[in-house]
């Protein structure tokens, strides 16, 4: 399931949960997040790139080089990437129920 489809279930089942994004560059992402906004304090999640590089998010083998190359979105839009699977992590974390029987 992807981040984009995870965070609208969220909202969808959640009419005042928030994803609030504090900082966002090519090496941190942080958000602030609650499953409702008028009674819940916000937590904050973050996460680095060298977090997703040592997941190993940021590559994949390609079989015909014989190879471990970086994934072509991590390259050109690392920012993007890197608050997407923060939200994905965020969403699996904080709202689970949210997302039915499938989380990955």
């Amino acid at each position: 399931m992807s981040s984009q489809l995870m965070k609208r279930l969220v909202h969808q089942k959640l009419k005042n949960s928030i994803f609030e994004v504090v900082e966002s560059t090519e090496s941190i992402v942080r958000i602030r997040a609650c499953r409702d906004r008028t009674i819940d304090q916000p937590q904050e999640f973050s996460m680095t790139m060298e977090e997703c590089v040592q997941a190993k998010f940021t590559t994949a083998y390609d079989k015909f080089k014989k190879q471990t190359v970086t994934k072509d979105n991590w390259v050109k839009q690392p920012k993007t990437m890197l608050l997407w699977r923060l939200i994905a992590h965020v969403s699996r974390t904080v709202f689970p129920d949210c997302l039915g029987s499938i989380t990955d």
